[in-house]
């Protein structure tokens, strides 16, 4: 799919071919005001990017793999490596009567970071995700380390954040997502090429999002990552995009979609539903990211099948292998990593009091990690690690909730007896 951006000049490159490195000024501005069209996906291949896809699962048989691909290769050309852009919203930055804040200079980077830091922000200002800026607004940029080693480009939008009216569009529950699965055999998932910067900002707040480098200052052309109304903005065109499909044949969690049906021929029409929704509003998937037609697959850090849900295995040997905490931090983030999976893990509350004690000043106010916590530690791997699927709930059969209390916790279970 061509996916075009108009830009405010004739772009001059900024890498030069001698020494790669990140011009800074864009030559003879003023005088190449004409406006133009760039592809920017102009290399990618469709035939090359579609067959990245993942269309052999075991449990499909060889006809239906075909009806499958048949369906798919209908929508090949959204599958890129390249965001896609849409015009159902536009991010708007709501400062009210703010001052525009100003953090500079640039920070200092040592020859690595340097060299990243130059390297994509010349690949974002050659795909039209940023532009020179000449407002008053600037935020620092940070790099980020990734899980390969590699570093990840992010501007530092603290500051603005603060001063910024927030969005109160709601964000699903994920229990309230998994749970409606009921019902379904087969799933498919999807995820968007870059997700945020298939939204185009407003011109007004263009400007605000600017970050400065070594080599000027630019600013962002399409919603930038940290913002903090980013993910309501996003929420909120993905429910547009699928009004209609949502909670009956697919669920949205920001750029996370599941496709879930009851038969093989229902997941090829509720398919080819989404995926022209996806078409029609200007936007692209990934497809190394994209998992279709599956009787089992990962979702929100949860394997879902038609028996239930249990947590992704990965996941659980994060917590395996966690290390004895040695400080309060350490505690919050195996708390924070455990209570996500609080569901599958009975009394969580009960079990975790004694960790939940260490990080309060009240009861430690210097940290002390118990023999009591080590037990509590090693007890909530183990409930975790031995966690059993969770069955979802039908609302055509009666729920029976027990209760259970005590001066520190509250614990409750709610139940079905289906068919015996």
């Amino acid at each position: 799919m061509n996916v075009f951006i108009h830009s405010l000049a004739q772009k001059t490159s900024f890498t030069d071919s001698k020494s790669g490195s990140f011009q800074s000024s864009v030559l003879n501005l003023t005088n190449k005001l004409e406006s133009t069209a760039r592809t920017i996906n102009k290399t990618d291949n469709s035939d090359e990017l579609f067959s990245k896809l993942d269309l052999t699962p075991s449990d499909l048989s060889v006809e239906q793999e075909k009806q499958l691909r048949h369906v798919l290769h209908q929508y090949s050309d959204i599958f890129s490596s390249q965001p896609g852009r849409t015009d159902v919203v536009k991010h708007h930055i709501d400062v009210g009567d703010s001052k525009p804040i100003k953090q500079g200079p640039y920070r200092l980077l040592n020859p690595e970071k340097k060299t990243a830091c130059v390297k994509q922000a010349a690949e974002m200002f050659e795909s039209g995700i940023c532009e020179p800026s000449f407002g008053p607004w600037v935020s620092p940029v940070t790099l980020v380390p990734k899980k390969d080693s590699t570093l990840r480009f992010c501007v530092d939008f603290r500051k603005l954040n603060e001063v910024t009216v927030k969005d109160t569009y709601p964000i699903p529950r994920i229990d309230d997502t998994l749970d409606v699965l009921n019902g379904a055999k087969y799933f498919s998932t999807i995820d968007l090429s870059s997700g945020f910067w298939q939204v185009e900002l407003d011109e007004e707040s263009k400007d605000k999002t600017a970050f400065v480098t070594h080599e000027g200052i630019f600013q962002f052309n399409v919603m930038p990552f940290g913002l903090t109304n980013a993910p309501a903005t996003f929420q909120r065109l993905m429910d547009l995009v699928v009004r209609g499909l949502k909670w009956d044949c697919c669920l949205v969690y920001l750029d996370d979609v599941i496709i879930d049906s009851p038969t093989f021929e229902h997941h090829l029409e509720d398919l080819h539903s989404v995926l022209e929704r996806i078409k029609i509003n200007g936007l692209t998937l990934k497809p190394s990211k994209c998992f279709f037609a599956r009787q089992k697959l990962k979702y929100l850090g949860h394997i879902v099948s038609a028996q239930g849900i249990r947590p992704d295995p990965e996941k659980l040997e994060a917590v395996r292998s966690f290390p004895t905490p040695g400080k309060a931090k350490d505690v919050r983030a195996f708390l924070g990593l455990t209570g996500y999976y609080r569901r599958f893990i009975k009394n969580y509350a009960e079990v975790a009091e004694p960790l939940f004690n260490s990080i309060r000043e009240k009861h430690n106010p210097i940290f002390l990690f118990t023999p009591e916590c080590q037990q509590a530690f090693e007890l909530l791997k183990q409930r975790l690690i031995s966690a059993p699927i969770v069955a979802y709930p039908n609302f055509d059969y009666p729920f029976l909730l027990q209760l259970d209390a005590c001066d520190y916790g509250l614990g409750a279970v709610l139940a079905q007896n289906i068919d015996g």
